[in-house]
C-alpha cells in the first residue's frame, strides 16, 4: 500500500493572520493502523522460521561430539507476543552448554550461540523490512 504524499500549503482563514495546512495526514495514519494490524501476524511467521534456522545453524557449530549438547537445542514453533513485541526462543536447555559458550576457568569458550545468532539475525532484519514495506 502506498502513501500518496501529502501536501503543506500556508492557509488564512477569517480572523487568523495566517496557519499551515497539512494535507494527507488522515490517509497515513490509516496506513499505520493496518500495518500495527498486520504486522505482528506475519513478523511471528518471521520469528519463528528465524529461530528455527539459528536453532540449527547451532546443531552445526556445537564443538563436541557429544549428542546431548545438540539434542538439547530446540526452537518455538509458535511466536510470543508480549511487552510490545513478537518473539521466538532458541537455544540450548542443558546446562553444561553455558560452559561451551562462555567457558571456564579451566577451559577456553567455543561459542556457538553466538555466532549462528550473528548469521541469522540480519537476515531476520531483512525480512521484517521487506514485510513492513509490502504492508
Amino acid at each position: 500500500m502506498a502513501i500518496r504524499t501529502g501536501r503543506v500549503t500556508e492557509a488564512t482563514r477569517p480572523g487568523v493572520k495566517g496557519g499551515i495546512v497539512v494535507e494527507g495526514v488522515d490517509a497515513v495514519a490509516r496506513v499505520w493502523q493496518l500495518k500495527a494490524i498486520t504486522m505482528p501476524a506475519e513478523a511471528g511467521v518471521a520469528v519463528v522460521k528465524a529461530a528455527g534456522r539459528a536453532a540449527e545453524r547451532m546443531r552445526q557449530r556445537v564443538p563436541v561430539d557429544s549428542g546431548k549438547t545438540r539434542s538439547s537445542i530446540t526452537a518455538d514453533r509458535t511466536p510470543s507476543v508480549g511487552e510490545g513485541g513478537v518473539y521466538a526462543d532458541a537455544g540450548p536447555t542443558w546446562f553444561v552448554s553455558r560452559f561451551l559458550e562462555r567457558g571456564t576457568v579451566k577451559m577456553s569458550p567455543r561459542p556457538f550461540v553466538r555466532p549462528a545468532a550473528d548469521e541469522t539475525i540480519p537476515e531476520l532484519v531483512r525480512e521484517l523490512g521487506r514485510i513492513a514495506r509490502e504492508v
